[in-house]
C-alpha cells in the first residue's frame, strides 16, 4: 500500500515525539523505590500507617492513613479532638525547605486519613500528633523516602530578616541576647501589611497562630500554640469580656519580656510606607477595602514560649490565618549551649 507523501514527511517528527514520550515515561517511572521507616514508639500506644499509593512518583499527591491502638490490649484507641482535629500531620523534606501541615477531624473505618503532597524525590520526615482520651499527647514519627535517600539540612540563622508571604510581613522578635539550650525563651512575631499592624488575624485551630519547630537533623520536633491580643465583635463577644453597657472589650495582649518589648518598639517606630501617585491604581485600592473582621480576631503580635533542648540550628514555621487563607513564614534560629 502506498504511503501519502505528506505522511512520509511527517513520519520522522511523529517518531521523535513518540520517542520523547516513551523516554519521559521511563525516566519518571525510574525514580527509585519508596520506603516507609517507622521510628520507635516508646509510649503506651502504637500507630500503624498506610500510604496510598504505596509507591511514589513525585511530584505527586498521596494519602496517609493512621490507625492507633493501645499497646497493652491491642484494641483501637479512642482519640479526642485537639486543636479542632483528631490528627495533625506535619510533613517536611529532609532539607527543611518544604513544609506542609495536614489535619483530619474524622475517622473512616477506624483510620484517620490526611492528604499530603510530595514535590520531589528524597527523604521526608513525618510527624503526626494525636491524643487518646484521658492520655497525654503522642507524636508518631515516620520517614518516607522516594528514590535516593537524603539526609539533614544546612541551615543558616536568618531570624533577623523579616519574611513576607501573601503581602504580609512577619518580624521575629527575640532580642539581642542569644537563645540558650534548656532555658525558656519568649519568641514574638509582629505581623504587618504595608507597614500597618494586622490585628484581624483569623482563628486557626483554636489559636492565634501555631509554631512548628524541627532541628536540622529532623530528630527533634515540637509544636506551640500562640497567645495574642484578642478582640470580638458585638455578637460573638463572651460575657466575661463585656462592659456594663454590653460593649465587648478586647482581651489584653500577652506580657512581653523587656528585651522583646524593646525590639517591638524599634519596629513600630519605623514610618508607615505610603503609595506614590503612580502606584495609586485600581488594584492598590484593594488595600483600602474594609476588612472582614473575624470574631475573635488576633494580632498584631503573636507570642510563644519554648525551651530548646540542645544547641544547634532549628527551623521554625509560623502558621496564621489571614483573610480566610492559611499562610506561613519560616525562620531559622541558632541555639547556643
Amino acid at each position: 500500500m502506498a504511503v501519502h507523501p505528506s505522511w512520509r514527511r511527517a513520519l520522522p517528527a511523529c517518531l521523535a515525539t513518540l520517542w520523547c514520550t516513551v523516554a519521559l515515561l521511563f525516566i519518571t517511572a525510574c525514580q527509585g523505590p519508596t520506603t516507609l521507616d517507622v521510628l520507635s514508639q516508646p509510649g503506651p500506644y502504637r500507630a500503624n500507617v498506610r500510604m496510598d499509593p504505596p509507591t511514589l512518583n513525585p511530584p505527586q499527591l498521596g494519602t496517609l492513613t493512621f490507625e492507633v491502638k493501645d499497646a497493652g490490649t491491642g484494641k483501637p484507641a479512642n482519640l479526642q479532638i485537639v486543636d479542632e482535629a483528631l490528627v495533625h500531620t506535619v510533613l517536611v523534606h529532609s532539607d527543611l525547605l518544604y513544609f506542609q501541615h495536614s489535619t483530619t477531624a474524622r475517622l473512616v473505618q477506624g483510620g484517620a486519613s490526611v492528604q499530603v503532597y510530595f514535590p520531589r524525590t528524597g527523604t521526608y520526615h513525618v510527624y503526626t500528633l494525636y491524643r487518646p482520651v484521658n492520655a497525654e499527647p503522642q507524636v508518631f514519627r515516620l520517614n518516607i523516602t522516594s528514590g535516593t535517600p537524603t539526609h539533614g539540612a544546612r541551615l543558616v540563622d536568618d531570624s533577623d530578616a523579616p519574611k513576607v508571604n501573601g503581602g504580609v510581613r512577619f518580624d521575629l522578635l527575640k532580642g539581642a541576647n542569644p537563645i540558650r539550650a534548656g532555658q525558656p525563651v519568649q519568641l514574638a512575631f509582629h505581623v504587618t501589611e504595608r507597614g500597618r499592624p494586622v490585628d484581624y488575624l483569623w482563628p486557626l485551630f483554636g489559636a492565634a497562630g501555631h509554631l512548628w519547630i524541627v532541628d536540622e537533623s529532623g530528630d527533634y520536633f515540637a509544636h506551640e500554640s500562640g497567645a495574642s491580643q484578642t478582640r470580638y465583635t458585638q455578637a460573638a463577644a463572651p460575657t466575661t469580656t463585656a462592659t456594663a453597657t454590653g460593649t465587648p472589650t478586647p482581651a489584653p495582649a500577652p506580657t512581653l519580656v523587656p528585651v522583646i518589648a524593646g525590639a517591638l518598639r524599634t519596629i513600630t517606630a519605623q514610618p508607615v510606607p505610603t503609595l506614590a501617585p503612580v502606584q495609586q491604581t485600581a488594584l492598590a485600592s484593594l488595600f483600602t477595602t474594609p476588612e472582614i473582621i473575624p470574631s475573635p480576631a488576633y494580632g498584631p503580635d503573636i507570642v510563644f514560649t519554648h525551651t530548646f533542648p540542645h544547641a544547634g540550628m532549628y527551623k521554625m514555621w509560623l502558621e496564621v490565618k489571614h483573610r480566610g487563607e492559611v499562610i506561613h513564614a519560616d525562620f531559622t534560629v541558632s541555639v547556643q549551649q
